[in-house]
């Protein structure tokens, strides 16, 4: 049985902080790829079929297991990227599978 574990992220960007949105992506990315992340997916949303909870996407990226996930969110490289995280995102919700 693997324990890989599946991060789902799900969310709006605010269109007013481009410049926190670019400065979290360009640095996040660095830092789940070297907690072992791999990205599976990222899809945008063009439609709400049932629910009233409107995203505009959803991205899905595995790691090694659960403990991992915390281990990146409890970092201190990711804790510095959070002012700009909350600039870049209108809805960020986080979701582990």
């Amino acid at each position: 049985m693997s324990n890989k574990a599946i991060m789902i992220v799900s969310g709006i960007i605010n269109a007013n902080e481009k410049e926190a949105y670019t400065t979290y992506i360009e640095n996040s990315g660095p830092i789940f790829k070297q907690f072992g992340s791999t990205p599976v997916a990222k899809y945008p949303i063009s439609q709400v079929l049932s629910g009233n909870d409107e995203i505009e996407f959803i991205a899905v990226m595995e790691f090694p297991d659960i403990d991992t996930i915390h281990a990146v969110f409890n970092s201190e490289g990711y804790k510095k990227l959070l002012p700009f995280r909350k600039m870049a995102f209108n809805k960020l919700n986080i979701y582990l599978s």
